[in-house]
């Protein structure tokens, strides 16, 4: 192993999805169409709060969405996450990051997931890449129920380079022979802080300060449109 390391982004960098999405799916899952169908109109009552929040700050959307998991059961939600990751989350990856985390791996660099999603929620990825490191938020419990709130709170902006520096100091990493990659905005603090940026799947804002910094960007499809490396 030597002293670099990679960071990926998950949601929309290594495989399609959000944190809405992931409760959305371990709610409703068991329940049945009838159930589905009323679960999900009431949801979308919220949906305009939560995206106005979100535009003005990921920080406090995230803590907003995070109490939705207020009372559910740790065991609970570990199987959910279990069943979720094999019925849906498999099919999520994008075939090019599962190539360039192996590609890291033989080189001999570290792999780190790093993001806001849910540890629980994100566990069965990792062990499927082999990443043994993942830096997530997780969820308070008190009387083996999550409080809904988040233990050091969300993992978004800033604080997810805050993140990669204490892990960089704590494995003595040099962070200007690292690697970063991620797909929005929010991550920008995060692919400034390593020498070796990258820009995946980016949206619009995120396409233009990367254009404007001179940074590699690469779309990665889902793999029904995905052709290998030569």
């Amino acid at each position: 192993m030597n002293n670099s390391a990679a960071f990926f982004d998950v949601d929309g960098t290594i495989a399609k999805g959000d944190i809405v999405r992931h409760y959305v799916y371990l709610r409703t899952s068991r329940m049945n169409f009838l159930q589905q169908t009323l679960w999900k109109a009431l949801f979308l009552f919220k949906v305009p709060r939560y995206i106005i929040l979100d535009k003005l700050s990921r920080y406090d959307f995230s803590c907003a969405f995070y109490r939705n998991y207020v009372n559910l059961k740790p065991p609970e939600l570990k199987d959910r996450t279990s069943n979720y990751f094999q019925k849906s989350g498999r099919k999520s990856i994008y075939p090019a990051a599962l190539e360039r985390v192996q590609q890291h791996q033989h080189n001999g660099d570290m792999v780190v997931l790093v993001t806001n999603s849910l540890r629980e929620i994100v566990e069965p990825l990792a062990r499927h890449l082999q990443v043994s490191e993942l830096i997530a938020p997780q969820l308070e419990k008190q009387e083996n129920r999550f409080t809904g709130a988040l233990l050091g709170g969300p993992l978004t902006d800033h604080r997810k380079a805050q993140a990669v520096a204490q892990f960089a100091r704590e494995h003595s990493l040099d962070l200007d022979q690292c690697y970063a990659y991620a797909d929005s905005l929010d991550d920008v603090p995060m692919l400034e802080s390593v020498g070796n940026p990258k820009a995946i799947n980016p949206d619009r804002n995120l396409r233009r300060i990367a254009q404007r910094k001179g940074w590699e960007i690469f779309d990665w499809p889902l793999a029904e449109n995905y052709s290998p490396s030569p």
